[in-house]
């Protein structure tokens, strides 16, 4: 099995790290996982690329609902997080303002 790709990131200024392995206990229901007791988001690799950027803007989400205690609806951070995903994925302009991403 290769090594999982780990990547130190800040959520709200605090540090957690981006894991790419597969979601184990998951792998029927998941792509990706957020740990808030670890400090840990895990995406799993074996999804297209597309559902894992999803699951990344996801995840995310999710962080923010817990540090901020939000209390946000598993079905509305759903939501947000496929309409966030879309807005990037199907907007070039956006992706270069917001991200600095040509392509």
């Amino acid at each position: 099995m290769s090594k999982a790709k780990q990547y130190k990131i800040k959520l709200l200024g605090k540090p957690y790290m981006l894991i790419y392995r597969p979601v184990i206990g998951m792998e029927d229901i998941a792509s990706g996982a957020f740990n808030a007791a670890d400090m840990e988001i895990e995406i799993d690799p074996r999804y297209n690329l597309a559902y894992q950027k999803e699951s990344l803007v996801h995840e995310i989400i999710e962080c923010i609902n817990a540090q901020c205690e939000l209390e946000l609806p598993h079905m509305k951070i759903q939501i947000l997080g496929m309409g966030i995903s879309q807005a990037l994925n199907d907007n070039e302009i956006i992706r270069q303002k917001l991200l600095g991403d040509r392509g």
